[in-house]
């Protein structure tokens, strides 16, 4: 059975990568942006930004063809790509939170984009920053290298720590600062029946900050409450040939978790965005290098059923939090509006 298993794994993997090998026909000469490095993993917080990418250019620019390549194939198709891109073609570039020293392969595509395509205007979508400059190993500075000859590079980043140490040491070159872009994406289905459970979000990678806190907080609340374990992540991602077809039939499945839970308990950055999207209370910790701590304090301080767990906080609080929620009538909140935070986003695409 497991043989059978892997084989059907495979067989997906193999058509999800042919799906993104169909050659690039652009139905026009002009008027284009290409967003490249869109991802065909299971991390529903990367899906989730690029299906708000494309829904963002769609909706401000609905003249405008958008053509997306992703991450997996990008280097494969680059010299295609080079012959068909031409000057007046805007160049945007994925989302995220992976511009730091943890994932140098991603800065390196970055770096070359930005080498090969000298006459473009290039828009990086919003990102997390986190380098270590002592280490003169670090990725940052090729990127810096390829950057500090550029008037037309545009670069967003979405909290404002990342957005002063990017302008401290790239010398206030085009950095703006604008909310994660997936907090942009209206969400459907919004009546939906809230169960009385709790949905724990939570990361096992190297980006998880250990806390006792935290792990006797779930375990103490298993005794008093009905707590279901998900993830933004599938450890299973082969089995989901991803696609255009099907990209947002996936991210609205899992925003289903978020719409019938009565509360999250999370340490992913898109566990607390989902949360907010949805309308959905939230008990909210940090992880390793502060995205969620730094999103939150930039522009998510006012959501008012999104409750961020600082050190200095103390653990009855946090109890009391999580008794007053699943003890009251199940809520779906209203979602705050971040439209008018893109307006450099928007001008940086036109």
């Amino acid at each position: 059975m497991s043989k059978f298993r892997e084989k059907i794994k495979h067989a997906l993997y193999s058509t999800n990568i042919l799906f993104q090998k169909v050659p690039i026909k652009p139905k026009s000469k002009e008027n284009r942006i290409f967003l490249f490095g869109t991802p065909l993993y299971m991390n529903y917080g990367d899906l989730a930004i690029s299906l708000a990418e494309i829904q963002f250019m769609k909706e401000h620019f609905p003249s405008k063809e958008i053509i997306t390549i992703s991450e997996d194939v990008l280097y494969n198709q680059l010299a295609t790509i080079k012959r068909i891109v031409n000057s007046t073609d805007i160049i945007a570039l994925q989302g995220g939170g992976n511009m730091n020293d943890l994932y140098p392969l991603q800065d390196k595509q970055r770096a070359d984009i930005i080498k090969k395509f000298k006459d473009n205007r290039i828009v990086l979508f919003p990102q997390s920053a986190s380098y270590d400059l002592t280490d003169h190993n670090s990725s940052f500075y090729d990127i810096r290298n390829n950057i500090l000859t550029r008037e037309n590079v545009y670069l967003f980043f979405r909290d404002k720590y990342s957005t002063q140490f990017m302008k401290d040491n790239l010398y206030n070159k085009k950095v703006f600062s604008v909310p994660d872009i997936v907090l942009s994406l209206r969400v459907k289905n919004r009546d939906i029946s809230r169960q009385n459970i709790i949905t724990t979000f939570l990361r096992h990678d190297d980006e998880k900050l250990t806390s006792e806190k935290l792990n006797d907080l779930i375990k103490n609340e298993r005794e008093r409450y009905i707590i279901k374990s998900s993830d933004t992540v599938d450890q299973f991602w082969m089995e989901h040939a991803i696609n255009k077809w099907n990209h947002e039939k996936l991210i609205n499945k899992k925003l289903l978790e978020f719409q019938s839970s009565k509360l999250i308990i999370t340490d992913r950055l898109h566990g607390m965005i989902f949360a907010i999207i949805t309308g959905t209370p939230a008990i909210v910790f940090d992880n390793a290098n502060h995205k969620i701590r730094n999103a939150y304090n930039s522009w998510l301080q006012h959501v008012p059923y999104i409750y961020y767990v600082d050190n200095k906080d103390k653990i009855k609080g946090i109890y009391a939090k999580i008794d007053k929620i699943m003890n009251q009538k199940p809520q779906t909140y209203k979602v705050p509006d971040f439209s008018d935070k893109y307006t450099e986003l928007i001008k940086a695409l036109s």
